[in-house]
């Protein structure tokens, strides 16, 4: 170190203290080391997490969000009754902008499945959506139940009758039985990688007034949207609730869907 810094003679006494103290504190210098190692090594792990994580996302953003570009919410206290009248009044907003738009609101509920020896009462949720949003949705099912032969078939007949639901990927369990971190609600008698499905009953109770809705599981939702896109819960026709809880359930989260050349950024800056 001496001879290469030999041109500046200032540096020897600075290179001679650093040196010296080091090897004067061995114990001390070991465990400065060791933790800024230690930090080092979190920060590149956690940014190959962070960009692997994004890169899954976004390499099929539209399937993961079901082709909806925009997501708006609304307190539960102050509703919009009618959203495309609100947007048709701002000036900075323009109805043809949007392809589509859908809403759901998502109520917490207790669950069961009827017919199977465990038939406790489990904490799960609801999506309660109106048929705009059931229509123009393009969500994946991994399971369609015997007599639907196409996901257009199953989203149509939740449309219709307000008695069918489509669960959640993690609510069904896998073959290899891997799934014990997720407690709660599971349905029985169907595993993830089964090719088909018979309609399975369950009944949903609405803790605030007890009120006990039937419901029958059609579908089941492909994996890739759930951490994403919804959460947990299963996703049913808003009309199966209004029809049996004695008060309105206003639509609280809204789905955009951009018509061609719209820029996303300036439309959920006017919404």
């Amino acid at each position: 170190f001496t001879y290469l810094t030999g041109p500046i003679g200032s540096m020897r006494p600075v290179l001679v203290t650093a040196v010296a103290y080091p090897m004067s504190s061995k114990f001390r210098t070991g465990l400065t080391l060791l933790m800024f190692g230690l930090v080092t090594f979190t920060l590149v792990v956690m940014s190959v997490l962070i960009e692997s994580f994004g890169n899954s996302v976004t390499s099929d953003l539209e399937t993961v969000t079901g082709r909806w570009d925009i997501q708006g919410t609304v307190n539960f206290n102050t509703p919009i009754g009618d959203i495309r009248g609100a947007i048709e009044e701002r000036p900075e907003l323009a109805i043809g902008d949007f392809e589509a738009i859908g809403g759901y609101t998502q109520v917490p509920v207790e669950a069961r499945q009827v017919g199977v020896e465990n038939r406790r009462w489990e904490g799960y949720s609801v999506w309660a959506a109106d048929d705009a949003f059931l229509e123009a949705s393009e969500f994946k099912l991994k399971l369609m139940a015997d007599g639907y032969d196409s996901e257009e078939e199953v989203w149509q007949a939740l449309k219709e009758d307000a008695s069918l639901t489509v669960v959640e990927g993690y609510v069904v369990p896998t073959v290899r039985g891997d799934e014990s971190e997720f407690t709660g609600f599971q349905l029985q008698g169907v595993f993830y990688e089964d090719e088909r499905m018979t309609p399975l009953s369950i009944e949903v109770r609405e803790p605030l007034t007890n009120v006990v809705i039937p419901l029958t599981v059609i579908g089941v939702l492909d994996r890739v949207h759930d951490p994403f896109e919804l959460g947990a819960g299963m996703l049913t026709s808003k009309s199966a609730l209004d029809s049996k809880i004695p008060f309105a359930i206003p639509v609280t989260t809204y789905n955009f869907r951009l018509a061609g050349g719209v820029d996303a950024k300036e439309a959920s800056r006017g919404l």
